[in-house]
């Protein structure tokens, strides 16, 4: 599970190790699930102000001192993935392949 808390100042994200297992064989109900609780995992993420970080980054792209984080062809691939995602709501949910 992650939790994210853009209104922390700090600790913004945790991650939480939960989850469900399911043993192979079992004889009760009872038996079948068992819910695992493990560690909180706090990573430092620096406090930069995003729309600025983004920014720097494109102009050091623009000025072809780094590669893009994100190409054309990624582009490509989210507007595939929209027009899919169109097509499956107006079809009612039916799946699609972008």
């Amino acid at each position: 599970m992650v939790v994210f808390d853009d209104m922390e100042p700090r600790e913004k994200l945790r991650i939480y190790d939960k989850g469900v297992d399911r043993p192979p064989e079992y004889r009760s109900f009872g038996e079948s699930l068992a819910i695992r609780e493990g560690d909180i995992f706090i990573p430092r993420i620096p406090a930069v102000e995003p729309l600025a970080a983004e920014l720097a980054h494109f102009v050091r792209a623009a000025q072809g001192r780094e590669a893009p984080r994100a190409s054309a062809e990624d582009g490509v691939r989210v507007v595939r993935v929209l027009e899919a995602a169109s097509r499956s709501l107006a079809r009612g949910g039916a799946p699609e392949t972008p």
